[in-house]
């Protein structure tokens, strides 16, 4: 059986920072679910939240960029 980790918010929060050195405290992952502009979410029986590893990880791959050699890459372009 394929078994995969669901992590709570306080175990979520401690993941994104030490695989991806992303801080947000479990206060704020909450307030991102209630605004909608933190990682995915899964709802187990009726109350408990619980992340999963690729959710996590997607959600630091948006916040992540790729490399760049200037500050001035970062630059959204008006041409």
């Amino acid at each position: 059986m394929n078994q995969r980790k669901l992590y709570t918010t306080a175990e979520a929060s401690k993941y994104l920072a030490e695989a991806h050195g992303i801080n947000r405290t479990g206060g704020t992952l909450c307030i991102y679910r209630v605004k909608g502009s933190g990682p995915a979410f899964v709802i187990v029986g009726q109350r408990q939240i619980r992340y999963t590893q690729s959710g996590l990880d997607d959600y630091a791959k948006v916040l992540i960029s790729g490399p760049m050699f200037s500050t001035s890459d970062a630059a959204p372009r008006t041409t």
